[in-house]
C-alpha cells in the first residue's frame, strides 16, 4: 500500500486530493511503463512551503542560494520500498506557469511528477525529460476521458 502524507498548511490552490491522485497515476504509470517494478510501494511526504522556506532548504540541500519550485529527497530505497519526501514551492510554481503561460494545475501536475523521478532515481537529462512528457501526457489523457 502507498502511503503518501500531505503537509499542506499554505492552503493554496492545490488541493490534497490532487496531489495524491497526480503521485498515485504516476506511480500507476511508472508500473505500467516497467520503470519500476509492480510491488514497489512508497511513503511519501509532500510539503508545500513558502518561498523563504523553500530558498533556505535549496541553500542548505543544494548549495544554491535561489528560489526554486520544487525539491526531492529519496531517504531509503529497498527492493520493494521507496522512502522519500517532495518539498515544493507554490509561489514558485505559479511564477513559473505565469512565465511560460501554463495552467497553474498543469505546473504543479510537471512538478509532482518531475520530484517522483527525482525519488526514483532519474537524474536531469533527455531519459528524464521525455519519461516526464510520456507520463504528463498519459495522466492528462486519463484525466480527460474520465471527464468525459
Amino acid at each position: 500500500m502507498n502511503i503518501i502524507e500531505i503537509n499542506n498548511p499554505l492552503d493554496k490552490n492545490v488541493s490534497d486530493s490532487f496531489i495524491k491522485e497526480t503521485l498515485l497515476e504516476g506511480i500507476s504509470q511508472l508500473k505500467k511503463e516497467g520503470t519500476i517494478e509492480d510491488n514497489l510501494q512508497f511513503e511519501l511526504s509532500i510539503a508545500l512551503v513558502d518561498k523563504e522556506s523553500i530558498k533556505r532548504y535549496n541553500s542548505e540541500y543544494r548549495k544554491a542560494n535561489k528560489f526554486t519550485d520544487v525539491l526531492s529527497f529519496c531517504y531509503d530505497r529497498t527492493e520493494n520500498e521507496i522512502n522519500g519526501e517532495m518539498l515544493l514551492c507554490s509561489d514558485v510554481i505559479e511564477e513559473y506557469a505565469k512565465e511560460d503561460q501554463l495552467d497553474v494545475m498543469d505546473e504543479f501536475r510537471k512538478n509532482l511528477i518531475h520530484s517522483l523521478l527525482h525519488i526514483i532515481g532519474f537524474e536531469h537529462g533527455d531519459e528524464m525529460f521525455d519519461l516526464q512528457g510520456k507520463l504528463l501526457e498519459e495522466i492528462k489523457a486519463k484525466k480527460n476521458k474520465n471527464e468525459n
